[in-house]
């Protein structure tokens, strides 16, 4: 019976507002919500690489100065014997 009535009613969309077939604007202060969490999520991100950067600069100066010590280590007991 339901097929028979709406057989040449025109589709609607999920998104129509009230059958009216216009969609619903968006809700502006939901989009700017939305567009601040997106901002803050893309600087907390942009500091952790910068802060990830720091770590391996660091990471590569103790392994450089551990490398110099050891070359030092071996030319002292090189000149001990």
């Amino acid at each position: 019976m339901r097929k028979k009535l709406t057989a040449g009613a025109p589709k609607r969309s999920t998104s129509d507002v009230e059958g009216t077939g216009q969609r619903p604007e968006p809700d502006v202060e939901e989009q700017k919500r939305i567009e601040r969490e997106q901002e803050r999520i893309r600087v907390e991100l942009e500091e952790k690489v910068k802060d990830l950067q720091v770590e391996i600069a660091c990471v590569i100066a103790r392994e450089e100065e551990a490398q110099r010590l050891v070359e030092e280590l071996a030319k002292q007991q090189a000149a001990e014997r």
